[in-house]
């Protein structure tokens, strides 16, 4: 038995080399990112003020109706290079894309920009829009723009992790090549990255997720990572048994490390638990990603009339001093939404465009509509509901929306729905399954337990750093061990006898 695995560990272990070694090269990739190849934005989010809006300025409806627009998908207020606009969404057509990319928001949309005092559109309005909202989080007001480029699905250089779409990725003429992405449909940064960055994005897309096989869901990329994972678990499990039989068939002397088997042998034992881990939860998480997360495509009621928008929301808007508007569809009519900023942080208020009445716990009742509607479980079946203003170990900042709704359900194996009720969409969901592939990943892929027990991020990075190193050398000392005996093999076959002396 013992010689049967050591002879399969040592096949195994060739042809995994190289695998290993991708894997874990790019793998360093995460903690440069981090720690040394970071690039942020001067300014993370636009200033919380009410949008000035002079007395002439022109009523909604009335804006609608001059530009024969019968209906919107979604309304808000923009302000930039000193003006405020009506911005409108309007949905288009989905194009037919591969069904193995990655779930994301309805990224086809028409934007369209109209001057609130004078009504008249302001042409190029969203690459406009895009342009000033880049300057403004990178605060870099005078270097000139190359490129502008919109976004409607994700890429290497702008990952699924980003969640917004649609976006735009504005580049400007520096020696850094710094580049910025910004989402005009809700005024919010995606994320910053210059060349050195860039450059550790394309390592760690190409070398460790392999996205050169296929889409992110192809079930052809997905077979062949899980087949070599599978197959490091396994050579990881013949090591650990091969090292307990190898320390009860020799003498303790033997184990001194006085060569490379010895070493191969000490380092490996040291590493292995790392490596099962790494391995079953690289495995768990590829598994998990066999299908989209559909909830991250869920798009809300919409197609809001002209007609329906009786109300004019602005003198409410001063009156208020909310920071914007947009438009909800509950079961009973079409709502205007207040941005209002409190000590708490934002809330959400409701009236309805039509009759102008409000509605009392308008924001708690939409989300959990949305997540019913989301979810296909009944509304009756919810059992709470907590609005989240920060970012937190159940909902943390790569999720990038806030504040959102945790809406809970009694139905078995679901446990929670996250609402974005600003925008209607779902922010994250959270199943059984999908906590315990989240919880497996986070604490063996990612140490994250390493912080619960007093570890810094740095820290936690240079330890996961060693590891990776170690297993790395532990591999090419077992390749070179193969070979040597390999070659000693050969010499031995081929070796010409010595003749006897007469």
């Amino acid at each position: 038995m013992i010689a049967f695995l050591y002879r399969w560990h040592r096949r195994l272990g060739i042809f995994l080399t190289l695998p290993i070694l991708l894997w874990c090269l790019s793998g360093l990739a995460h903690p440069l990112m981090a720690h040394v190849a970071t690039t942020e934005a001067a300014r993370q989010a636009l200033p919380t003020s009410t949008p000035t809006i002079a007395d002439g300025y022109v009523p909604i409806q009335q804006l609608l109706l001059s530009h024969n627009i019968a209906q919107v998908d979604q309304l808000r207020l923009v302000t930039f290079n000193e003006q405020t606009w009506y911005q409108i969404q309007i949905r288009q057509p989905a194009p037919e894309i591969s069904q193995y990319q990655e779930a994301r928001p309805w990224p086809w949309l028409t934007m369209r920009y109209f001057s609130v005092q004078t009504g008249e559109e302001l042409m190029n309005g969203d690459h406009q829009y895009a342009q000033w909202l880049a300057r403004y989080f990178a605060d870099i007001p005078d270097a000139p723009i190359t490129q502008v480029e919109k976004l409607t699905s994700f890429d290497t250089y702008y990952a699924p992790i980003n969640r917004l779409l649609p976006a735009y990725r504005v580049s400007f003429d520096r020696p850094d090549k710094l580049k910025v992405v910004v989402d005009t449909t809700s005024s919010r940064l995606a994320t910053v990255s210059d060349r050195y960055r860039n450059a550790l994005m394309w390592t760690f897309r190409t070398l460790h997720t392999w996205d050169w096989l296929g889409e992110r869901h192809d079930p052809i990329r997905i077979t062949v990572l899980a087949v070599l994972i599978a197959l490091i678990f396994i050579l990881g499990v013949c090591g650990l048994i091969l090292y307990g039989g190898f320390v009860k068939r020799v003498k303790t002397k033997a184990l001194k490390l006085k060569n490379m088997n010895a070493w191969h042998r000490t380092i490996g034992v040291f590493i292995s638990l790392s490596m099962l881990g790494f391995a079953s939860s690289g495995l768990h998480q590829l598994w998990g990603n066999y299908q989209a997360n559909e909830f991250f495509a869920f798009t809300p009621p919409a197609a809001f009339t002209t007609a329906e928008l009786a109300v004019n929301p602005i003198p409410q808007l001063a009156q208020r001093n909310s920071t914007n508007i947009s438009l909800a569809r509950l079961s009973d009519g079409v709502y205007w939404q207040y941005h209002d900023v409190t000590e708490q942080g934002k809330n959400l208020n409701y009236q309805s465009s039509i009759s102008g009445h409000w509605l009392k716990d308008g924001d708690r009742q939409y989300a959990m509509s949305l997540a019913a509607l989301a979810s296909g479980v009944a509304i009756e079946k919810i059992a709470k509901t907590e609005v989240r203003q920060h970012f937190g170990r159940d909902y943390p900042g790569i999720l990038k929306r806030l504040p959102v709704h945790k809406v809970v359900f009694k139905q078995e194996g679901l446990l929670a729905y996250y609402i974005e009720t600003q925008t209607g969409l779902v922010a994250n969901r959270v199943t059984g399954p999908e906590l315990a592939k989240t919880l497996h990943f986070m604490f063996l892929h990612k140490y994250r337990f390493l912080n619960k027990v007093g570890f810094s991020v740095i820290a936690r990075d240079l330890i996961m750093s060693v590891i990776v190193i170690l297993i790395m050398t532990t591999a090419c000392m077992g390749s070179l061990l193969y070979l040597r005996k390999r070659r000693g093999r050969k010499s031995q076959r081929f070796a010409v006898p010595a003749l006897k002396e007469s």
